[in-house]
């Protein structure tokens, strides 16, 4: 089943997001199968820090093996319309055809294919990647 995507089924999203973030969040993304399932509804995840640890072990073996990359042009800063600043990053599948991510797309204006992780601190964005390529 596909569903049309839609800026105003993102921005409702992202407003629903900010309602139920917790404190100690630190990542937000677009989960584009929750998404397709719930028709639009709770596609927003995110993650605290012990909660992505095990996220990151897997990209770290994924990246060695040649499969996906984590590209540091692609580490962005991006302000959503809120005035709210994010740091991202994007995890693409390696040499391959991604599609673009919607979140990315509708919420940060950053056209990129890939999967977008968007950071509350830079600081944590930058240890990611810096330990996902290391």
């Amino acid at each position: 089943m596909s569903i049309m995507l839609k800026k105003t089924d993102f921005e409702k999203a992202y407003a629903e997001f900010k309602q139920v973030e917790q404190p100690r969040d630190i990542v937000m993304f677009y989960h584009k199968n929750l998404w397709s399932q719930s028709n639009g509804k709770n596609g927003f995840s995110t993650a605290d820090n012990d909660e992505f640890k095990p996220q990151m072990k897997i990209w770290k073996k994924l990246i060695k093996k040649g499969l996906i990359e984590c590209i540091e042009g692609n580490n962005v800063s991006k302000t959503a319309d809120d005035g709210r600043e994010w740091h991202l990053l994007t995890i693409q599948e390696a040499g391959g055809n991604c599609d673009i991510d919607g979140m990315g797309m509708f919420i940060f204006g950053y056209m990129v294919g890939g999967c977008v992780y968007a950071f509350q601190k830079k600081q944590n964005r930058d240890a990611v990647f810096k330990y996902i390529n290391s």
